[in-house]
């Protein structure tokens, strides 16, 4: 017998910038099967973090399930105390897993921020040892994709910045370094996470693509002009189907 699960997945909505728009869309979802909602960061302008309220109270108009929420550059990481402990509607995950029980399905989902093959200037310039720290984390996500792989029926990589360049078609390519890393494509190759979603790329006109076989969704609401579902099918003999 076959499992299915709906993902609704949205990210750089950017509250207030995109927030109307976002209110408009959310209407148009019929939530009654939707039981994961992801959020790949940026959902808020520049560190305001007050607009989860606007964006919690938005989603709980139609929607009661669970929300995963990660940082995007635009929460800020010193604000990751304060999310957590003001907005416990969404559970954060900050390089770091969790399981899930749904529909029959346990649900590992692995949450990260995600790195950059180049720091930005800004990052250049204010985060010490920012190569460094995107470096470790690449690790620290291999460590814990090694150690979901065989515990749940599907594994989902959620990361903010992109994890291939090429879902960045669209954006100037001078700067797709400081938009993801390809370094990701390794631990997709090896790790074969179930599907991978990241936001980030506004511009981007390619917002799926696959990599070895491995589907990959940009999410990005000003990329999408909407919000994206995404339909995952477990069948008996284990093949994941996607439907769009």
């Amino acid at each position: 017998m076959e499992k299915c699960i709906e993902i609704v997945a949205t990210s750089d909505v950017h509250a207030p910038l995109y927030l109307d728009k976002f209110a408009d869309e959310i209407k148009k979802i019929k939530f009654l099967d939707k039981k994961l909602f992801l959020f790949a960061g940026d959902m808020i302008e520049r560190g305001k973090i007050e607009y989860y309220t606007d964006i919690i109270s938005l989603v709980k108009k139609y929607y009661s399930g669970k929300i995963i929420g990660i940082l995007g550059n635009d929460e800020y990481d010193t604000l990751l105390d304060t999310l957590v402990k003001e907005y416990e509607d969404i559970v954060w995950l900050y390089d770091d897993k969790i399981i899930l029980e749904i529909n029959d399905l346990s649900i590992g989902i692995i949450g990260t921020k995600g790195s950059l093959d180049k720091p930005t200037w800004w990052q250049s310039k204010n985060i010490k040892n920012i190569r460094k720290i995107y470096a470790n984390r690449i690790k620290k996500i291999a460590t814990l994709l090694k150690e979901l792989k065989h515990k749940c029926d599907i594994m989902i990589l959620l990361s903010h910045y992109a994890v291939t360049y090429k879902n960045l078609v669209g954006e100037p390519k001078s700067i797709w370094p400081m938009l993801g890393s390809n370094r990701f494509e390794e631990l997709i190759k090896k790790y074969r996470p179930d599907v991978v979603i990241h936001g980030h790329a506004h511009r981007s006109t390619r917002t799926y693509t696959e990599i070895y076989g491995i589907k990959i969704y940009n999410v990005a609401f000003p990329a999408n002009e909407k919000i994206v579902i995404i339909k995952l099918k477990k069948e008996k003999k284990g093949i994941l189907q996607y439907f769009e």
